[in-house]
């Protein structure tokens, strides 16, 4: 991802930000989240919840990083594990997902439910 096409998804709406993360994670079939520095999943927190985040990206999540989780690095996760085994992970603490934050700005949040349904209706395209 170019600078400049970071940038400019950056300052996108948290859904269209949320829309560009499922195209993304359809074409290259990973996604980003972020590890403490003991191994550990950084799960954010507002609002009495608690937030798995994930990215598209390497560059949108060291971004985020650079910003305010500077302990944190950005850890690879194909869409498969996510799926066959983080998914449960994330259901059992009952954490909700937060889509690609930015800055200052909560990203646009689902459950997993939400994510899997939208992430088979791209993929679908895919034949």
């Amino acid at each position: 991802m170019s600078k400049k096409e970071l940038l400019h998804v950056s300052n996108l709406s948290a859904k269209k930000r949320y829309d560009y993360f499922i195209k993304k994670v359809a074409d290259y079939e990973v996604l980003y989240s972020l590890k403490l520095p003991d191994g550990n999943w950084a799960i954010g927190e507002a609002e009495n919840n608690n937030f798995f985040m994930l990215w598209p990206n390497k560059e949108a999540t060291q971004q985020f990083i650079d910003e305010q989780w500077t302990e944190c690095v950005p850890f690879e996760i194909p869409y498969s594990n996510f799926i066959d085994e983080l998914i449960n992970y994330i259901e059992k603490e009952k954490f909700l997902l937060n889509i690609f934050s930015v800055k200052q700005k909560t990203g646009f949040v689902v459950s997993t439910n939400e994510l899997i349904r939208d992430m088979n209706l791209e993929l679908e395209k895919y034949g």
